[in-house]
């Protein structure tokens, strides 16, 4: 087929413009093998002087594919860890709009919004611990115990003391209602009924005192068992069987899961970077 002069120039200018891009494409990514696309055209000289013959189709196909892959991004694109990041992996972009992500690994501390030591209300020797570290633990729980023989022995002598009060009390309100029977008869004197009733009231501030040094030896008890305060998890133990504690003295520390606070050290050049929500 003849092609006339004026295309042929219009090629030979296409072809040398087509080689200025592929050197130019060629030296700044340094890659020695282009990929052809199947379905790319053939560009084909003819009719032309030896020292003006264009490369070959494929040539040109590969400067025209390489040209494009330069001038347009993909849409996978995948950038490169910031500056001075010491460790980042760079995740996959879905447009070329979006702006990568960056995850850097940093050392951190997770530690409960609520914890405490708990210690019991009352000196002694620990016959007991059912709590281990690590172990869950509920409101109320009792994890340890006191030797407790003498706060036994003093809420027998209690309840007994209790009982003894009780019964002068009665006592003395019988006494105080005979008297006073006795005093509308006119057998008894106004002095015999005023001291009946001093009796009965003495016998009822003794059976008050007896009610409150009940109250006391079994809250003496209680203060053997050591219960705890929330729900949680022990993680730490303090004390051991047999080791004697003061009022006070820390046996164990309860943390709990409901309430947890993670503690990171971010390294100053990514200081600037750490916004609300990442």
């Amino acid at each position: 087929m003849f092609i006339p002069q004026d295309k042929n120039m219009k090629i030979m200018l296409d072809s040398l413009r087509a080689m200025a891009i592929f050197a130019l494409v060629f030296g700044c990514t340094g890659k020695s093998k282009v990929q052809l696309p199947e379905d790319a055209p053939e560009v084909q000289a003819q009719n032309l002087p030896n020292s003006q013959t264009p490369n070959s189709g494929a040539q040109q196909n590969a400067v025209l594919h390489s040209a494009a892959s330069a001038a347009t991004p993909s849409a996978n694109t995948v950038a490169a860890p910031a500056s001075g990041s010491t460790e980042g992996t760079a995740k996959g972009v879905t447009n070329t709009t979006a702006h990568p992500e960056m995850s850097t690994r940093v050392s951190g501390q997770v530690n409960s919004g609520k914890q405490g030591q708990a210690s019991f209300r009352a000196a002694g020797h620990i016959s007991k611990t059912t709590a281990q570290v690590g172990e869950k633990v509920k409101r109320g729980q009792v994890i340890a115990t006191l030797d407790d023989t003498d706060a036994q022995l003093r809420l027998k002598l209690a309840v007994n003391q209790r009982e003894q009060a009780r019964i002068t009390l009665e006592q003395a309100r019988k006494d105080m209602q005979r008297e006073e029977q006795l005093k509308k008869e006119g057998a008894t004197t106004q002095a015999n009924l005023e001291r009946m009733n001093n009796a009965l009231a003495s016998a009822q501030i003794g059976f008050a005192q007896a009610e409150i040094n009940l109250q006391q030896a079994q809250k003496f008890l209680a203060d053997t068992r050591l219960t705890a305060a929330f729900d949680g998890v022990v993680s730490r133990r303090l004390k051991v069987e047999g080791e004697f504690v003061a009022v006070g003295a820390a046996v164990f520390e309860v943390a709990s899961m409901s309430e947890l606070e993670v503690s990171l050290r971010v390294p100053e050049n990514l200081i600037k970077r750490v916004r609300p929500g990442h």
